[in-house]
């Protein structure tokens, strides 16, 4: 069987008719891999066939005109600000998405038995270095909402606890908060932000509203955007992070309109 899929991996390799790229050079590699098997144990290696932008060679562009030309398929006629809700995907992207797909349907068992596990392996590995995470704490979902209420769902919430977010957090977030409350009987505190505001305007306000929470009111949860998906606010997440820390507060910053848009380093925050 492992030796069938061997030759499957290469005919994928060597097939024309499924690497053909939108603009830029792209290709289908295979590697060796090893796959653990059922039991956990490390299985013989086979080639893995893993799928591969050549992404030094995309055109390196200023933000702006010459960006949108080069990288997205947007309507020439219009001017699109809308990032937050239903962004543009990115040419490379969806090239890249059509080679995955392509790799399905060559063989749709041996991707789900043999190549699924390791290839998401090899995403997170990726992932974690573009927001230096540590892999083994950085887990696929399928969104950001999906995220925020996985979070939300693992704490042992009790009648009379608390969570505190900001005005102009996400909206989905707030709604799941209001969730808690009719479920489980807590309490959401919202800190008033008025942008624009600097750094230390916030971090000043954030302190103030700590400092007047009723005597043994203390949140079991903190949540923020690193960057607010309305009006694309940087909020100064590390030292947030820090002043909620120094009320014993744990944290969850959703950082979903931060990450491609601004450098982000986890284990930092």
């Amino acid at each position: 069987r492992i030796l069938r899929r061997r030759e499957k991996a290469k005919a994928v390799a060597a097939r024309s008719d499924i690497v053909q790229p939108m603009e830029q050079e792209s290709k289908l590699e295979v590697t060796d891999t090893e796959v653990p098997t059922e039991s956990g144990e490390a299985d013989e290696e086979i080639e893995l066939p893993t799928l591969q932008i050549v992404w030094e060679e995309l055109p390196q562009v200023p933000f702006g005109k010459q960006m949108k030309e080069a990288h997205f398929l947007l309507d020439d006629a219009r001017v699109f600000l809308n990032g937050a809700s239903y962004g543009s995907t990115p040419k490379c992207v969806i090239e890249a998405r059509r080679q995955w797909e392509d790799m399905i349907q060559f063989d749709p068992v041996a991707f789900r038995v043999d190549y699924l596990n390791p290839l998401l392996k090899e995403v997170v590995s990726q992932l974690s270095k573009l927001i230096h995470s540590d892999p083994n704490d950085t887990v696929l979902l399928v969104n950001a909402n999906a995220a925020t209420s996985t979070v939300l769902k693992s704490l042992p919430w009790r009648a009379g606890d608390s969570v505190l977010t900001f005005s102009v957090d996400y909206p989905a977030t707030k709604f799941a908060m209001e969730h808690l409350g009719e479920s489980h009987g807590v309490e959401t505190y919202e800190i008033p932000i008025h942008l624009p505001m600097t750094d230390a305007e916030i971090l000043q306000t954030v302190e103030d509203y700590l400092k007047g929470l009723p005597e043994g009111a203390t949140p079991m949860l903190a949540n923020f955007c690193h960057v607010t998906s309305k009006t694309a606010w940087l909020f100064p997440a590390k030292e947030l992070v820090e002043l909620f820390h120094k009320y014993n507060i744990p944290v969850m910053v959703d950082g979903a309109q931060a990450a491609g848009q601004h450098p982000i380093n986890v284990n930092d925050i």
